[in-house]
């Protein structure tokens, strides 16, 4: 009787090890766990404490509650992180959700964001991070340092805010309908007006190496420039008046002479007006010297029609 008991409770202890050993959610078992071979004496010492570990690994399994349709779980004591093997889970410790290996992560609370990162073992690539606070919504794309708090170009790459729906890019919290960068390096935070209209970033902060165009220089240019009339080849619909980046001169040409910058064609146009205005200047007082003297020759030339005439009457008297 005492030898069936034994194996009974041997079988027993077994069944319950191979039932946590596999479907208990992962759980680690601290503690000691015994295991036994046929005819090897069961101690009541080595009984105990795998039970008792094994009594430890059950209170340790998260409480999820079983809905009431019966199919659906949930679990609110905590944060739940579904992780992959290897992978440094990262510094996202409080997410409500987090699917590591691809990283997922939603987080509640004043801000809300879903982020995607590379292993945290070697960068942190937030991209999307979806910010909900202020009473506004703002959808940005963000790259941080490997800290995983500070931005790495100070700055999202993308935003979306949502409470007017301005886009922004590299520029948080655009202040336009569409604004570009902050600096030198991303765009100047050049804008779209809400009238519709590009301005281009041009604070004297931002250049360097700045020199007085000649009048030469935007002459020539200017000279060589040649307006065609075209249509683009995915809209022949619609008729264009410009000029073509192959074929423009040095002085407006981009680097790759693929694209143009109108504001370079303006400064060329500008400074020939104004050299041309200067030109009118000087001939509208070299024309008012000119009618001063006529009329200066005028008035002699009358003088001395008159003293012509005078002679001629006493000529006549004489006679």
């Amino acid at each position: 009787m005492k030898e069936y008991l034994i194996k009974r409770i041997y079988g027993g202890v077994v069944f319950a090890l191979a039932v946590f050993g596999t479907t208990i959610l992962a759980v680690a078992i601290s503690g000691t766990i015994t295991t036994w071979t046929t005819g090897q004496v069961l101690k009541s010492s080595d009984l105990n404490t795998t039970i008792a570990s094994l009594k430890t690994a059950i209170e340790g399994i998260p409480n999820w509650t079983k809905a009431a349709n019966g199919n659906d779980a949930y679990y609110t004591a905590g944060n739940v992180r579904i992780s992959g093997t290897g992978l440094n889970p990262g510094p996202s410790t409080s997410a409500m959700l987090e699917i590591n290996g691809g990283a997922l992560g939603l987080v509640g609370g004043s801000t809300t964001y879903l982020q995607f990162y590379s292993s945290y073992a070697s960068a942190n690539y937030r991209i999307w991070r979806m910010e909900n606070g202020g009473g506004t919504s703002t959808l940005s794309f963000t790259r941080y340092n490997d800290d995983g708090i500070t931005p790495s170009l100070g700055t999202s790459q993308f935003s979306i805010a949502g409470d007017t729906g301005y886009v922004g890019i590299g520029k948080s919290n655009p202040a336009y309908p569409l604004q570009v960068g902050t600096s030198a390096s991303n765009g100047n935070g050049a804008y779209v007006t809400t009238g519709g209209v590009w301005t281009n970033g041009s604070s004297k902060s931002s250049k360097k190496n700045i020199v007085d165009l000649s009048s030469k220089e935007a002459i020539d240019a200017l000279v060589k420039l040649e307006p065609k009339i075209y249509n683009y080849k995915n809209d022949e619909n619609e008729t264009y008046v410009g000029f073509l980046a192959e074929d423009v001169p040095e002085l407006v040409a981009t680097k790759d002479r693929k694209h143009l910058s109108p504001m370079d064609i303006v400064a060329v146009t500008v400074k020939v007006v104004q050299e041309q205005e200067k030109k009118i200047d000087s001939l509208k007082a070299e024309n008012k010297k000119l009618r001063e003297t006529v009329e200066t020759h005028g008035r002699a030339s009358l003088r001395l029609e008159d003293r012509l005439r005078a002679i001629e009457n006493m000529q006549m008297a004489r006679k």
